[in-house]
């Protein structure tokens, strides 16, 4: 019996001849073939292909289920959802993992629920994906399982929980986070930061602060960024300080916070960062350009200043880069 040669993907994929691509996944000689159909089916994104997906799911080859989970999603049709939740069951952990990536893209309801079971195996990745999910459904009563993956033993999933109770924003996280900001692990602590920021809670602000001192600059950059979230104008000044930080992310990040901090509190914001331009060595060396925001306001104390008969050609008003007064001085534009 003379066998037929292998169907041509990549012609059928130009050609978008959906019926000879299904056709392709009933391919059994080669299951290589056949999870190339599957992906040139989800680039194509019609909703006929849906079917033949589906029963791709359950192929004996664990990348074409994979693939089939993947170009489920690209489709987006809300009919694959229950075939997608059996997925998740599936004895392949990768299969499971897209499976859940999947079921979150199409937006189902009951995905928390099916990630529960996923808390405990050994595969990291799905521990995180249905961490992930847990924090993405906004309910509450998922905080105290949250809460005991802070002391996991894994670093990716401690920080994989703090992120999920910053999104489900119940207070008694408060004080978990705020421990976590000493963890060991530096990614822990950068994501335990940029929780508290999200949960949005007044005791957070004291952690924070101190956080801006961390030795790892992430970490700093990111409690930067939570303070501006927080939107408490006890930051400014300790922000206005972090502005010089060898870092130019935290910089930008401290920058970027006065900036948040100043739409909530106008005469706390960038106007404290105008007044801290008297004192110039102080920003001399930010490697942020965040004085553009401000130079003009500047300037236009010092003309004043002259204006009034005082003199400006001293310490308080002179570049400590160029030695210029601010009114000369290009360092900033």
């Amino acid at each position: 019996m003379r066998l037929l040669p292998p169907p041509d993907v990549a012609s059928l994929f130009q050609d978008a001849n959906v019926n000879a691509l299904i056709r392709a996944l009933r391919y059994r000689e080669d299951p290589s073939i056949r999870a190339q159909a599957v992906r040139a089916l989800g680039r194509l994104a019609l909703a006929k292909a849906v079917p033949g997906l589906l029963a791709a799911l359950s192929d004996p080859d664990a990348p074409v289920r994979r693939s089939a989970a993947m170009a489920l999603a690209d489709i987006g049709d809300p009919g694959a959802i229950e075939a997608l939740r059996l997925a998740v069951t599936d004895v392949d952990p990768e299969v499971r993992a897209q499976a859940m990536v999947a079921l979150g893209i199409l937006g189902d309801d009951r995905l928390p629920e099916a990630s529960e079971s996923l808390l405990e195996p050994d595969n990291p990745m799905l521990r995180r994906l249905a961490i992930r999910s847990i924090g993405q459904s906004g309910e509450a009563r998922w905080v105290p399982t949250m809460l005991s993956l802070l002391d996991d033993p894994d670093a990716q999933i401690r920080r994989a929980a703090a992120t999920a109770l910053g999104l489900l924003g119940h207070s008694d996280a408060l004080s978990p986070l705020l421990a976590l900001l000493a963890d060991q692990d530096e990614t822990v602590r950068r994501y335990a930061a940029a929780a508290l920021g999200r949960l949005g809670q007044p005791g957070a602000l004291e952690g924070l602060l101190a956080t801006l001192s961390d030795p790892v600059a992430m970490v700093r950059r990111d409690a930067a960024g939570a303070l501006g979230e927080l939107g408490d104008p006890t930051a400014v000044q300790p922000l206005i300080v972090l502005l010089p930080d060898p870092s130019p992310l935290v910089s930008e990040s401290a920058f970027q916070a006065l900036v948040a901090l100043d739409k909530l509190h106008p005469d706390a914001g960038l106007q404290a960062l105008v007044d801290t331009l008297g004192e110039p060595e102080l920003l001399a060396d930010c490697p942020h350009p965040c004085l553009d925001a401000v130079r003009p306001k500047l300037l236009e104390r010092v003309v004043e200043a002259r204006k009034a008969g005082a003199a400006v050609n001293n310490e308080r008003h002179r570049c400590s880069r160029c030695g210029l007064d601010w009114e000369r001085c290009g360092c900033w534009t």
